[in-house]
């Protein structure tokens, strides 16, 4: 658990192989805030975090878009992020979602975040429902009722005027795109084929290329060798050319 003057830790969030977000109360800004850090006192651990947050602050702590979770500070030394608290659940808890209009509507905003990125020249890299949080009034909107949903982990993205030997790392077995784990390359297109893969997982309540096995190497194979079933045999109630979009 960290400790820093002016923050009160209220308790865990989510835990990550590098790092634990907290629910904390900064005096400072007068504010519940979500404070990421080291998930252990190891140097190691604590090196590695840093590395990731400096990366991450780079990125995304000049960014301000309702689709983004905003950076509120960062600390190189003790090395923490204080992240804008998001109450709304993250896209994971969401097994599938029924009415087709709704899931147009979580697929458009997360594509309008994808495109500010674009525009800002900024490669996410890591896209997936666990980086994904709804508003925190989500299950109050009607049917077709458009939101934001936020963005969050630049931890392992990079702007696209530098090289790919600047990313921390190459993102999500399943999500990441055929040419990410194959040849290392990554674009805003590889972040728009994790696009596809999370809408069709909210159409289909399954993974396109998971199947329930664990085994990364085999996932990796599905996603360089094979195409999922097509949603036309799992959801006839959705529109023809939105099928189309995501596969």
């Amino acid at each position: 658990m960290i400790n820093v003057p002016g923050l009160n830790i209220i308790g865990p969030l989510g835990k990550g192989g590098t790092a634990e977000v907290a629910k904390a109360f900064s005096s400072h800004l007068n504010k519940h805030v979500a404070v990421k850090y080291p998930i252990s006192d190891s140097e190691e651990s604590k090196s590695q975090f840093s590395k990731l947050a400096l990366r991450e602050n780079q990125l995304a702590g000049i960014l301000k878009f309702p689709g983004i979770v905003n950076i509120l500070n960062y600390s190189e030394q003790p090395s923490y992020l204080l992240l804008e608290l998001c109450n709304g659940q993250s896209l994971d808890k969401l097994k599938k979602i029924e009415d087709p209009l709704m899931l147009m509507v979580i697929t458009s905003a997360i594509a309008a975040n994808l495109e500010f990125l674009r525009l800002n020249e900024i490669i996410h890299s890591d896209l997936k429902p666990h980086n994904i949080f709804l508003p925190s009034d989500f299950p109050f909107y009607g049917s077709g009722e458009l939101f934001f949903a936020k963005i969050s982990d630049f931890s392992l993205g990079r702007f696209t005027s530098e090289p790919e030997s600047s990313r921390a790392g190459h993102g999500t077995v399943g999500y990441a795109a055929p040419e990410v784990s194959a040849q290392r390359k990554s674009s805003h297109r590889s972040d728009l084929f994790a696009l596809g893969v999370i809408a069709y997982q909210l159409a289909a309540g399954k993974h396109p290329f998971s199947h329930g096995e664990a085994d990364p190497l085999i996932i990796e194979s599905r996603v360089q060798e094979e195409n999922p079933v097509s949603l036309n045999k799992i959801r006839n109630d959705l529109p023809h050319e939105f099928i189309e979009l995501i596969e």
